[in-house]
């Protein structure tokens, strides 16, 4: 079941890591915005 989507557009990331640490930042923050105690992130296919 998906909850909500998002995608987010960013110029000049240093490296992969960088952008993974993006991605669990703001999953972290959708999720307590939206009250869960629970999220999974899901790669692209």
């Amino acid at each position: 079941m998906v909850i909500s989507s998002k995608i987010v557009m960013c110029e000049n990331i240093p490296s992969i890591f960088t952008v993974e640490a993006m991605t669990c930042l703001q999953t972290i923050q959708l999720g307590l915005n939206l009250g869960l105690s629970v999220v999974e992130i899901e790669e692209d296919a």
